[in-house]
């Protein structure tokens, strides 16, 4: 496995802050720690990454155990939450840190800088100064920077975090991109969105713990605090540049569309069923869009893993 946490417990300040941890991701895998404010995600992915070592248990990243190894050892690209990008003259100054740092110097540190900003989608942005980039921005050059030195697993505290929510369909995409790349990646978060829904599988904490862990679906079917803290939003807001389904119900630009307003019918081929849940009476699908998700009106006849198609059943536009 990729990345690996072993009954971690991690005390700060004399308290527990995590307890019994333990977690597994895949090649190529995205995983979720979800959580409230205070649940203890944080403190275990420093665990993880090497930041705070764990007072019991151990970490292992590509086979080779960790715990004791140095953070810049242990083949992880990390993104903590608030971590300010550096004063470099340019953002390629910044991609171009990690490679310096392994002594890769002059037009190779410059080409790799340029392939993995080409890779995350801010090669526009690499003669621009750091200072001047949004938060959006300012994030993206932040995973090219953690994964320039050739990590393979990325770990993401809170990526969005003070991002305003149009934006966060860039790094949602950017993500998927790696994961489809072949990264592994492993995001804590308490805000949930369209990254959880779609994530391989999502591990749960709660007071210091792992409470539930699965697919996303599968714990949304489940009573018990994971269910409660996974509840879907259920509104997606989407582009209808790229949605068909827009035009039959009379939407343009960005719209938000409510699970009512659609219904997933079988199809041969198309996006898939990721699960099903029940909300207000409704059997409701989660339906992947590759990167983003919709909710529709489940039939009886469509389960998990199916193709559909979205049909519309309402042309109510929700302000």
């Amino acid at each position: 496995m990729p990345i690996e946490a072993r009954d971690i417990e991690v005390r700060l300040a004399g308290r527990t802050v995590v307890m019994d941890a333990s977690l597994s991701a895949g090649p190529g895998e995205l995983h979720v720690i979800l959580g409230r404010n205070g649940a203890g995600k944080t403190s275990l992915l420093k665990a993880i990454t090497g930041l705070v070592k764990p007072s019991r248990g151990r970490v292992i990243v590509d086979g080779v155990d960790v715990t004791q190894a140095e953070p810049s050892r242990r083949g992880l690209g990390v993104v903590l939450q608030g971590s300010p990008l550096l004063p470099t003259p340019t953002v390629l100054d910044h991609i171009m840190l990690p490679l310096l740092a392994q002594g890769v110097a002059g037009a190779e540190a410059r080409a790799k800088a340029a392939s993995i900003a080409s890779l995350t989608g801010v090669e526009h942005l690499l003669y621009r100064k750091p200072w001047s980039l949004s938060g959006g921005e300012r994030q993206r050059v932040a995973i090219a920077t953690a994964l320039a030195g050739g990590a393979r697993n990325l770990v993401l505290d809170e990526p969005f975090s003070n991002i305003d929510p149009e934006y966060r369909q860039e790094l949602y995409s950017l993500i998927h991109r790696l994961r489809g790349r072949g990264y592994t990646i492993l995001v804590a978060t308490h805000i949930l969105d369209d990254l959880v829904y779609t994530s391989d599988t999502v591990w749960v904490m709660d007071g210091g713990r792992i409470v539930a862990h699965g697919p996303p679906w599968s714990l949304l079917a489940e009573p018990g605090p994971a269910s409660t803290i996974l509840k879907p939003p259920l509104t997606a807001t989407v582009d209808c540049g790229k949605l068909s389904v827009c035009k039959e119900l009379g939407l343009e630009g960005r719209a938000s569309i409510h699970y009512s307003m659609l219904r997933a019918v079988k199809a041969s081929q198309g996006p898939r069923l990721l699960g099903v849940t029940m909300f207000n009476g409704d059997r409701v699908g989660i339906v992947d869009l590759g990167g983003t998700i919709l909710y529709a009106l489940a039939p009886g006849d469509v389960e998990p893993g199916d193709h559909v198609s979205l049909v519309p059943v309402a042309r109510v536009v929700e302000s």
